[in-house]
């Protein structure tokens, strides 16, 4: 009898430990599936304060525009850094950068007006643009080596044909010999993020660069010297095509730019720094390719709400004469 009541309380003892487990499973999935929805619905709520973000940033970049006459400079509201507003629950914040202070490696095979002037039939002539993306790899401490293959395979990335631009380019061959094979587009890229692809580039060399370097929609290639700020010398000294100018020399190039910019890109190129340091055939280049406003834009924006913190990356441009937000997407980390 006592054998029997002994099993029965093991039994009971046994059932309730059974219980006492499915429950507390029960219980750490119940919290686990309430915190993973409270994330996802903060996640939503933070996706809605970036489109609020992306329509103040255009507002106020088209209303910067419109009061300037069309020039676009760092006095401007949108070029304000640092700010953050309240919102229901969190906090937006962020900056909004100029697109066009950068190279376009789109353009990178663009041939500028009055190039032909100074070609004088050599077959070696290099491009003005691929000279000065070389010249900004070596600035950045990338091996000649490899700034020579990097060059001249993205050019050949970027480019319509099946043609080499030099021995150190490379074409869909190349890259389907690899290991894990692949096609080259042949055309433009959508984003920067693509030149990872090219032959030469590392993830070290793509750190160097990445801030220095942007894919616009567009293979034209127009620098806005007004909005060029202190971070951006590496691209500036390039464009003279001489190693000798210094990221110091060119940014104090800049000393005398106005407070509202310059009203015309000729007014730099023009301007007594800039010309003690520019060949006949720099000087045609810079004033081509300087220019005061802006088509591309890029809002960074830093979204608290709840327990999440967002960053999103949307780029804003010029369709039809209207400044709008083409895209947007979880920020590249650097």
């Amino acid at each position: 009898m006592r054998k029997c009541r002994g099993m029965a309380l093991l039994m009971v003892l046994v059932a309730l430990a059974v219980m006492m487990s499915v429950a507390a499973g029960l219980s750490v999935r119940y919290h686990t599936l309430m915190n993973e929805t409270s994330q996802l619905l903060d996640s939503f709520q933070a996706r809605w304060y970036v489109k609020a973000s992306d329509v103040m940033a255009v507002k106020i970049i088209k209303q910067d525009i419109s009061d300037s006459g069309g020039s676009v400079n760092l006095a401007q509201y949108w070029a304000q850094e640092g700010r953050t507003f309240p919102v229901e629950g969190g906090t937006i914040g962020g900056f909004v950068s100029d697109s066009q202070t950068c190279f376009n490696v789109n353009a990178i095979n663009t041939k500028i007006s009055g190039e032909d002037n100074f070609r004088n039939g050599k077959e070696d002539y290099v491009p003005y643009l691929r000279q000065v993306f070389h010249d900004l790899l070596i600035r950045l401490e990338i091996p000649e080596n490899d700034a020579d293959i990097i060059t001249d395979s993205l050019a050949d990335f970027i480019d319509p044909n099946q043609d080499l631009v030099s021995s150190n380019g490379a074409e869909n061959p190349w890259y389907a010999g690899q290991k894990y094979p692949y096609r080259i587009p042949d055309g433009p890229i959508y984003d920067i993020s693509e030149i990872r692809l090219v032959r030469g580039m590392t993830p070290e060399f793509y750190r160097r660069i990445r801030p220095f370097v942007c894919a616009l929609p567009d293979s034209r290639f127009v620098i806005n010297i007004n909005t060029m700020r202190q971070l951006n010398m590496p691209l500036l000294a390039a464009l003279f095509l001489d190693s000798s100018v210094s990221e110091d020399e060119a940014w104090n190039m800049l000393a005398e730019r106005p407070a509202d910019g310059y009203p015309a890109g000729a007014d730099f190129v023009y301007s007594d720094q800039a010309m003690s340091r520019e060949s006949d055939y720099t000087k045609v280049m810079l004033k081509e390719i300087i220019g005061v406003t802006s088509s591309y834009f890029d809002v960074h924006s830093v979204i608290t709400y709840g327990n999440v913190t967002s960053r999103y990356s949307t780029k804003i441009q010029k369709v039809n004469g209207k400044m709008v937000a083409v895209s947007s997407a979880p920020e590249e980390e650097q």
